[in-house]
């Protein structure tokens, strides 16, 4: 893993348009800022809010995918869909993780 372990969280600061992604998984530090959203052109605060709470999600994201696409391919059944939805499971897991597609 190369990433900043979750939990992340948005963090709104008080008086200040930026939104902050931060981690507290390193012991001893009350905060690890490692994203900051800064409003910038026509993106409305809603949305810049929106890509920050995604942006968050990505360690519970890409665990719950990793967890999917293992099952996928353990269980392998004849669903229609399967191998495509295994497929962009995986390329979606590489993308994050920075591998190759298995």
């Amino acid at each position: 893993m190369n990433y900043t372990p979750g939990p992340w969280e948005v963090i709104e600061m008080h008086g200040s348009r930026d939104l902050y992604i931060e981690s507290r998984h390193k012991p001893g530090w009350n905060e690890f800022v490692f994203a900051s959203m800064i409003p910038y052109g026509p993106a409305s605060r809603k949305e810049l809010k929106a890509n920050a709470r995604l942006m968050a999600a990505a360690p519970e994201l890409l665990y719950a995918l990793k967890v999917v696409a293992e099952y996928a391919n353990k269980y392998n059944s004849n669903v229609s869909g399967h191998e495509h939805a295994y497929d962009l499971a995986q390329k979606a897991i590489a993308k994050a993780t920075g591998k190759a597609v298995k």
